[in-house]
């Protein structure tokens, strides 16, 4: 091992450590990042470059550095499945089926891979829809298209030569290669959702939850002298790997020498594999696994495979040191009804209106318990009967307090299975949530964070139905206060019941009223 220069060093430039093999010294740039960084070559043409931060958090760092030209290497991209339920109105537009990275590098023989695109969730399938543009191969299967912000998502190219070119659309959402803003072969191809760096210089981000918190993220960028960068940045991991915001991406890649890049999809799907020649996962994933711990490996929707030829003496980059995970406070093991209501109200005993997240609930709305044979569990179940108030022009949520929202008032759940609860009514246009404690510190069992269940349309038939949410699915989980749209655990619990309307559907002074019961923890549930 030894050390080799760094061009144009700075006070606060990292300490490089270079691993060597038989075939000699290699040439490294300026890597203008805090932090212990270490560089192995895996494959000719491919550096492997691992960075362990302490500042401004705690985080970890994985960037493969790729030259295109290097014999050998080549990419592809998660090839289109035939969209096999065709293209009538209201497809869905099933465009490809989701794999783990370890499972697509294993299908192609590739070396190493990352994932790559962001997608749409197809409810109990593996397929799913591709968010922007996706080719592979030269087959093009996704078309370019805006965002929310009405702006280009940005796509990283690699020609058939491998050389890559980070690119916009003059043409959303058309499948034709006349929207190339210049002679661009469209070969293997995928869009992020935001361009992080742009003739070498950082993009700046506006204030938005997504922007701003500390997810784990992925990247992918072009080097000045056509190098390709493939990134993760770990998160999610209190005290070991936090995260970054988009703005911190951005001037990561700068530091790795970005000229330009693009940020792909992160949170749990951030994943790194390489084979070599075990294939490994080299990041750290921050999805549960089914003990509750991170480390799981998600399924995504478009993979980045890399192939290379192995490199004589390579000595692998050992993982950073991770620390034992918190212990665990005890939690259900087998499914259990938190709350059937055949005593009372249970831990439902709040005024209907005490919390203080409620938009359009009056003061008059209230709970009892009521009778009914077909209950799902037991014969009596929670009646509500929710006056709509003033509109504030956001529409009615009534947040319906569990042990009064306080944790300690709370059962003890797990980060793993899923929570649920059954609701039955006859109003329309009404959704289902619910609220989670983010127990990051079992010791002292106090909770970090609030995150929602996505919205579950409620159906309005006078039947029982029920609405779960999975606590390993970041997919179903967003940011309801102080939260990153992930539960981090290592421990949960039920904080409130949610139920909102659009504020179209707002009527002030009508009465609602629907019926509640059996809210459940299924420690073995799994939406997949």
């Amino acid at each position: 091992m030894r050390r080799f220069k760094l061009l144009n060093a700075v006070p606060f430039m990292a300490v490089v450590l270079l691993m060597l093999g038989s075939m000699g010294e290699f040439a490294w740039g300026e890597v203008k990042l805090a932090g212990e960084v270490k560089v192995s070559e895996p494959f000719v043409g491919v550096k492997h470059v691992q960075v362990v931060q302490k500042k401004p958090r705690a985080r970890i760092i994985n960037a493969l550095v790729i030259d295109p030209k290097a014999d050998g290497v080549r990419f592809k991209m998660t090839p289109g499945n035939g969209d096999p339920n065709g293209n009538e109105p209201g497809d869905l537009n099933y465009e490809v089926t989701r794999q783990t990275v370890r499972e697509f590098m294993k299908q192609e023989g590739a070396v190493a891979g990352i994932n790559a695109a962001f997608y749409v969730f197809i409810n109990g399938t593996s397929h799913t829809n591709v968010i922007g543009l996706a080719a592979s191969d030269g087959e093009i299967y996704s078309a370019f298209q805006k965002n929310e912000k009405d702006k280009d998502w940005p796509a990283i190219n690699f020609g058939p030569d491998g050389k890559a070119d980070v690119i916009t659309s003059a043409k959303p959402n058309t499948i034709t290669t006349e929207y190339m803003p210049r002679n661009v072969k469209i070969y293997n191809a995928i869009s992020g959702s935001h361009m992080l760096v742009r003739n070498g210089k950082a993009k700046t981000f506006e204030k938005r939850p997504f922007n701003d918190v500390y997810h784990p993220r992925t990247a992918a960028g072009v080097t000045v002298d056509d190098k390709v960068l493939l990134v993760t940045v770990d998160g999610r991991q209190p005290d070991f790997t936090e995260g970054a915001s988009l703005a911190e991406l951005a001037e990561i890649m700068v530091g790795l020498g970005a000229k330009d890049a693009i940020n792909l999809d992160g949170g749990g799907s951030t994943t790194m594999v390489m084979a070599d020649p075990v294939m490994r996962v080299v990041n750290n994933p921050s999805d549960a696994k089914s003990n509750g711990n991170a480390g799981r490996e998600r399924s995504n929707g478009v993979n980045i495979a890399l192939f290379a030829k192995p490199k004589p003496g390579y000595k692998a980059l050992s993982q950073p040191s991770k620390p034992a995970p918190p212990a665990l406070l005890p939690y259900p093991k087998k499914k259990i009804v938190l709350d059937d209501f055949e005593g009372g109200l249970g831990r439902f005993a709040s005024a209907v209106s005490a919390c203080g997240s409620n938009r359009c609930v009056d003061k008059k709305s209230e709970s009892f318990i009521v009778k009914d044979r077909n209950a799902p569990s037991g014969n009596k179940a929670l009646g509500l009967k929710i006056l709509r108030g003033k509109d504030n022009g956001k529409g009615l949520l009534l947040r319906f307090l569990s042990g009064g929202g306080s944790v300690k008032n709370n059962v003890v759940l797990g980060r793993v299975g899923t929570v649920g609860y059954w609701i039955k009514t006859k109003q329309v246009n009404l959704k289902a949530s619910i609220v989670i404690d983010d127990t990051i510190m079992p010791k002292k069992n106090t909770s970090k964070a609030h995150e929602k269940g996505a919205y579950r349309p409620i159906k309005a038939d006078g039947k029982w139905h029920f609405y779960a949410w999975d606590l390993q699915k970041v997919h179903h989980w967003s940011n309801f206060f102080n939260g990153n749209g992930a539960l981090e655990g290592p421990n949960t619990s039920i904080d409130g019941i949610l139920i909102v309307s659009d504020p179209k559907f707002n009527k002030q002074g009508e009465v609602i009223e629907l019926m509640i019961d059996a809210v459940t923890y299924d420690p073995d549930g799994d939406f997949e």
